[in-house]
């Protein structure tokens, strides 16, 4: 069982529709896959002064659940809280932005980061733009599926997704502690 930690106060009612989006593609053979926030914290995380406030309430969310599940991953390309909450509890803790870069290890070249602020400041249109040349696309913030789908269909690029890339991780290193 994974749990997916939201590191803001945001209530479900307000991202219940894109996360059960987000679960449906994070689906594994064998792998529970489950989303809860932190309740507290920032809004949204959108600077590192918002990451900076979100570690305390990640790492009392990840103490309160690691008893009822095999692994964390913190929904944050900017991972607030996993080094802390890796301290204290004794299952894996996969920060999202983490497990993006080291997918994009080895992935096809050229590779090209999209930051989280650039998806924020553009439109598809200008997003195509900046990712033209590159083989594989990191997508720098989660909740993007509609762009992972729309640079997906292109069909000429490995575009990474970073909650994909963290269930990933866990999925491949609860495989090996089996």
């Amino acid at each position: 069982r994974v749990v997916i930690v939201g590191p803001t106060s945001a209530s479900w009612a307000e991202i219940a529709e894109s996360v059960e989006d987000d679960l449906c593609h994070l689906r594994r053979p064998a792998l529970e896959v489950v989303y809860v926030t932190t309740g507290a914290g920032p809004r949204s995380i959108r600077s590192h002064e918002d990451e900076v406030a979100a570690i305390p309430h990640v790492v009392d969310a990840v103490r309160r659940i690691a008893d009822s599940c095999d692994a964390v991953v913190v929904d944050c390309t900017g991972d607030p809280g996993v080094a802390e909450a890796r301290l204290i509890v004794g299952i894996p803790v996969v920060g999202a932005g983490e497990a993006a870069r080291r997918a994009a290890e080895g992935a096809p070249e050229p590779v090209r980061f999209v930051s989280g602020e650039e998806l924020r400041a553009v439109d598809f249109a200008e997003l195509e733009r900046l990712v033209e040349g590159a083989a594989t696309v990191v997508v720098g913030a989660t909740g993007q599926r509609e762009v992972v789908e729309g640079l997906r269909a292109r069909g000429d690029l490995r575009v990474i997704e970073p909650l994909e890339a963290a269930v990933d991780q866990c999925a491949e290193l609860l495989s090996c502690a089996e």
